[in-house]
């Protein structure tokens, strides 16, 4: 699967992808709590645009990686210096929330080889230690899409992070420079 259209080698960041993606014909999809994704001119893939989300730059590496029926195919991922992402992958479509659920059972029992090799992916303890706040496996039935093609069921952003504390996070990281200014300011 190759993009269609070429990337630059990077982003500087997020809003730098946007404008790369609107200037080369690609019409938003969708809207997510984290990201936005935009539909190639061929219908073929779609871009994930991301400010900052360190669960899915991980989650990227990890199909780009490792080939599995229920992993979407990536076809470039670009890590943005400031802690978003660009991934071109193939495109999915929704299914029904049942349907995921059922999935996610089949997941757990490990009914498939393919879904053995799977957790076994998914579940390396190496993952967690690389992404701040990992709380595992995000089973949100809507990251359950399905490949056109051959039907599959793909999990499409496996990783969960505690969200609420990580944004609480980066509330006190801006403010901590002008307080730390303020604290030195203060009389002894």
């Amino acid at each position: 699967m190759a993009p269609d259209r070429d990337l630059p080698t990077r982003f500087d960041d997020w809003r730098e992808s946007k404008a790369h993606a609107a200037g080369n014909g690609l019409a938003r999809l969708a809207t997510g709590d984290w990201s936005w994704v935009y539909q190639a001119p061929s219908a073929a893939t779609v871009w994930r645009i991301t400010p900052f989300d360190p669960a899915f730059d991980a989650f990227a590496k990890v199909c780009s990686a490792n080939r599995n029926a229920h992993l979407p195919n990536v076809a470039t991922h670009h890590s943005h210096p400031s802690g978003g992402t660009t991934t071109v992958l193939e495109r999915l479509e929704e299914v029904e929330e049942q349907a995921a659920r059922d999935w996610f059972a089949e997941f757990d029992a490990g009914s498939t080889s393919a879904l053995v090799e799977l957790k076994r992916i998914l579940t390396d303890p190496d993952i967690g230690s690389e992404i701040g706040l990992f709380m595992g496996l995000d089973r949100n039935p809507a990251n359950i899409l399905r490949r056109p093609a051959d039907g599959e069921l793909v999990f499409t952003d496996a990783f969960w992070v505690n969200g609420p504390h990580l944004l609480e996070l980066i509330k006190i990281a801006r403010i901590w420079p002008t307080f730390h200014a303020w604290m030195g300011q203060q009389p002894s």
